[in-house]
């Protein structure tokens, strides 16, 4: 039985699978273009069904890790998965470094039990105490995207909300966690994909429900594997802006 996983907790095996697989193409052990063991391998090596190789393997391919190669198997993708914290691509700092006018506006702030979904991206328990905070994002004044960031309220003692400021690296959450902190944010996982806008959010972005934009959800580690924060956002796409100056007029 493989000592690389854990079936004594309740993590999934697939994610156990899935977490030693990007080990090893963090540390160079698996490099960009080399090809994977095969899910025959990763069965023996686990001890695990080919169903959960599958779901382990789906879970990296989704989030840019692997690449499928149809008849040839499956590959560590070419392209980097993370940078370091200055450049890891917080929607701040890929603004910023196109010297696009970005602001951050904070909508609310709130200490509050985690929800199950929260507390799984998090690892902690269903009710743990979480800053949870909700921001507006501008771009050349003009709103963009609706943020919401989730925090284990032990890890920030004593925040305030002047601590992220509205313009500046300062409204990045992960420079205000260094700074304030001394919390680096040295990984992360995301994924995108489209939704329809919900009416709070649309009403925020002064959009029409139900237009597609795009989902955005990332959770953030330290260097040494640990979950530090989990954020989603609503972000408009150019598909939205385009659905929406051509809406049909409404007259209810």
């Amino acid at each position: 039985m493989s000592s690389e996983i854990d079936r004594n907790t309740p993590i999934p095996l697939y994610y156990q699978v899935a977490q030693v697989l990007r080990r090893q193409v963090e540390t160079g052990e698996l490099n960009p273009g080399e090809y994977i063991p095969t899910e025959k391998d990763l069965q023996l090596r686990f001890n695990v069904s080919r169903a959960t190789v599958r779901q382990a393997i789906n879970e990296l391919v989704y989030a840019g890790i692997l690449e499928r190669q149809r008849s040839k198997g499956t590959l560590v993708a070419r392209i980097p998965i993370e940078e370091n914290v200055f450049g890891l691509a917080s929607y701040t700092n890929e603004l910023m470094k196109h010297d696009v006018n970005t602001m951050a506006r904070q909508v609310d702030f709130a200490l509050l039990p985690a929800s199950a979904g929260v507390a799984q991206q998090l690892e902690v328990e269903a009710g743990h105490l979480l800053a949870t905070g909700t921001r507006l994002r501008l771009v050349h004044k003009e709103p963009v995207a609706v943020e919401r960031w989730f925090l284990p309220a032990r890890l920030i003692p004593g925040y305030k909300k002047n601590f992220l400021k509205e313009t500046g690296q300062e409204q990045s959450i992960y420079f205000m966690l260094w700074k304030h902190y001394g919390i680096t944010i040295q990984r992360a996982i995301e994924t995108v994909n489209a939704t329809p806008l919900e009416p709070h959010d649309a009403r925020l972005l002064n959009m029409t429900p139900g237009v597609p934009v795009l989902m955005r959800q990332r959770v953030s580690y330290t260097a040494d594997g640990k979950v530090v924060m989990y954020s989603n956002g609503v972000y408009v796409s150019k598909l939205t802006i385009a659905l929406e100056k051509n809406k049909t007029p409404s007259y209810q």
